[in-house]
């Protein structure tokens, strides 16, 4: 199943390839379908800031939890308000809305007629251990001598 962290597709003999989605790669429902296709074991997440941020109009749109008060360019100041992200700039904070979009996808394609609390249940969860997989893949691909220590460590 898509919420598996072993990978079953044609990516299999394909060491180190991984897959990068972004607020741009999850616009369509055809897009949401492929992301929920995409082995966990295999997945990186960015918000590619400061373009390609979510929008209303998008697919995923309904899936992101996640917002922060935001204001104008030009009424902007991290002096007074530095939680406030710039209206209309996708924020690096953004790739959580990405995770978000991504594990609601990954839940529904396990969802087998579960309620709309379950499904929320399930998302909740999966937003944790696909965060945390993803984490660790990042490591693996760009500092494997972290992810060897941190295995080791945690073991």
């Amino acid at each position: 199943t898509p919420t598996t962290t072993t990978t079953t597709t044609p990516l299999a003999p394909v060491r180190r390839l991984h897959i990068g989605l972004n607020g741009c790669s999850l616009r369509t429902a055809e897009n949401l379908a492929v992301a929920a296709l995409v082995p966990l074991d295999r997945l990186l997440l960015e918000s590619d800031a400061p373009w390609c941020d979510m929008r209303p109009t998008h697919a995923s749109h309904v899936h992101v939890r996640s917002a922060w008060p935001n204001r104008r360019p030009e009424r902007h100041s991290l002096d007074t308000d530095p939680d406030c992200v710039v209206k209309g700039r996708n924020e690096p904070c953004a790739v959580r809305c990405v995770l978000e979009a991504v594990a609601a996808v990954h839940a529904a394609g396990d969802a087998d007629g579960a309620d709309a609390h379950e499904l929320s249940s399930r998302q909740a969860a999966l937003i944790l251990s696909i965060g945390q997989q993803v984490y660790r893949n990042t490591l693996e691909l760009f500092w494997p001598q972290d992810a060897a220590a941190t295995t080791t460590t945690t073991d």
